[in-house]
């Protein structure tokens, strides 16, 4: 058998290091540009170059986009499957391992199943699917809003880096060129800040954390009721879901330094 959660684990990761050579290769762009300000004659091919670091990283993105997509879809499934006790269709898990190179795919059968992704034990139902749904949201609201806060302290940081180079360079060098060459690197490292999407990005982040928390708010409320309807549980998921697949990617990164505390609080308060 298929693990289904490891192959989409394993997308997940696929899609991110793609993001991350994108952003690497545009900023070495700007990091050959830089360079080339200040050094007269360093290539004559710097043109060609940039514009092939360019294409590779638009490529890159495309692709990483394409891969989350994907990973999101099956994610989709997989949640709503596991709280409704229901089977991914056949069909669909041929899709799903067809996407996954050859040589990889004997890492992901395993003879025993055990989906330890959600950690309430309740029976299959609404129930179940909302208290799910309030998990999922929960983790993720509060890596998005880490992740918020890290993209505006960059802003910010590339901002005061930027005033604090003009601010030397007009009191300390008289030399016109190198302070024209200054402005210049001054100008291409604010340009940064959207070429690399951190603005977009931090307004993605913060959509998404507020969607989060009127997900938790919305099922809260729903488990008030002896009754949840499975229509009322699907609407939420689809809109928190549909949220999710348009918000950027959580980096691994922050997983590996906030998991322990978030399963801690989470373990320590969970809903019974």
């Amino acid at each position: 058998m298929m693990d289904l959660r490891a192959i989409n684990q394993n997308r997940f990761d696929v899609a991110k290091n793609f993001w991350l050579a994108s952003v690497s290769l545009k900023f070495l762009m700007f990091s050959i540009g830089a360079v080339s300000i200040f050094v007269i004659n360093l290539s004559n091919y710097i043109p060609q170059i940039l514009l092939l670091l360019a294409v590779i990283s638009e490529v890159l993105q495309w692709r990483s986009d394409i891969i989350k997509s994907k990973s999101e879809s099956l994610l989709r499934k997989l949640d709503l499957c596991r709280s409704f006790q229901k089977e991914v269709s056949a069909t669909d898990k041929r899709e799903i391992v067809l996407d996954i190179p050859r040589s990889i795919r004997a890492q992901f059968e395993n003879d025993i199943m055990s989906d330890t992704y959600f950690t309430n034990s309740e029976p299959p139902g609404p129930r179940k699917s909302i208290k799910n749904l309030i998990e999922s949201a929960w983790y993720t609201r509060h890596q998005s809003g880490d992740m918020a806060i890290f993209c505006i302290l960059l802003i910010l940081f590339l901002v005061f880096v930027s005033i604090a180079a003009l601010i030397v360079t007009s009191r300390e060098i008289e030399e016109v060129n190198i302070r024209n060459n200054v402005s210049k690197v001054v100008t291409s490292w604010l340009l940064l800040v959207f070429s690399l999407g951190i603005f977009r990005n931090a307004w993605g982040y913060y959509k998404m954390y507020l969607r989060c928390q009127k997900t938790e708010d919305a099922s809260e409320h729903l488990l008030r009721n002896d009754n949840i309807l499975e229509a009322d549980a699907i609407k939420q998921w689809y809109e928190y879901q549909l949220a999710r697949s348009s918000a950027p990617l959580l980096p691994n990164w922050l997983w590996s330094i906030r998991k322990s505390s978030l399963d801690d609080a989470w373990k320590r308060t969970s809903i019974e």
